[in-house]
């Protein structure tokens, strides 16, 4: 279960990006903050979209508890909106050490022992055993040159604070082009866990070009682990069906593909 989503995490600029660490404590003292969307609509000529915190990390990881699902969260890089700013609003690489931080923080909250400042507030709030947070993911569809500099302080200090943690980049925000073919050798390099896959596809363009056929053996794939990475949202037993990437049906071989039903 992937929380909070993604362009939200980003903000329109810094400045609103979500920030894990005010949507924790008591409900009625968490800060509000304007939406990442509030702007977008031209039809509404008075923007009113917030988000209360109301429902904030804590309730999440409950809430995967309740339903049984992974937690995968998602913190943000220091990179703001690239669809909507330059590099000016991004978090300089001498500032980066407060976004790394809130990272490592966030695993010890879902995480830490109940001694450390921030497993002992999830445990005042109510959940003292740790929520076995496995996934973070760091950066929604970011891009380009820009992210690798980003990702490339939080891959060190998690790896070495949290190893046990299993880092999820991203391809970029879309599934081909020029962003695409960017990231992943990138991903590959930097040996990230999982690598983030975005398609903005109908369902008619999933049909379309998925021109392989259909197997039914829903055993682990295999194709992803080939090269060392597996796709974060495609590959994984699911109630959708999910089309493995281009990347994995190369490994399992051109005349397979593997859907989840």
């Amino acid at each position: 279960f992937r929380f909070p989503g993604g362009c939200i995490v980003e903000g329109t600029d810094l400045e609103t990006r979500y920030n894990w660490k005010n949507s924790v404590g008591p409900v009625e003292n968490r800060k509000l903050n304007e939406n990442r969307w509030h702007y977008t609509f031209d039809t509404r000529l008075f923007p009113d979209y917030y988000q209360s915190y109301g429902m904030g990390f804590f309730e999440f990881f409950q809430l995967c508890e309740d339903i049984g699902a992974e937690p995968l969260p998602v913190v943000s890089c220091g990179l703001a909106c690239q669809f909507q700013n330059g590099v000016d609003a991004h978090c300089s690489l001498d500032e980066i050490d407060t976004f790394v931080q809130d990272a490592i923080d966030l695993v010890e909250f879902a995480n830490g022992d109940i001694n450390t400042e921030w497993g002992k507030l999830r445990a005042d709030m109510g959940h003292p055993e740790p929520f076995g947070m496995k996934y973070l993911a760091v950066g929604n569809e970011q891009w380009g040159e820009e992210y690798i500099e980003h990702l490339l302080p939080f891959l060190e200090a998690l790896r070495k604070e949290c190893p046990e943690i299993e880092i999820v980049g991203t391809s970029g925000p879309y599934a081909s082009g020029d962003y695409f073919d960017y990231l992943w050798p990138k991903m590959k390099e930097l040996e990230a866990d999982l690598v983030d896959e975005h398609y903005y596809w109908s369902a008619a363009d999933v049909v379309k070009k998925t021109t392989v056929p259909i197997i039914s053996d829903l055993s682990k794939c295999g194709g992803c682990r080939g090269n060392g990475l597996r796709c974060a949202r495609l590959c994984r037993p699911s109630a959708s069906i999910r089309v493995l990437s281009r990347e994995a049906r190369k490994c399992a071989g051109e005349d397979k593909a593997y859907l989840r039903f």
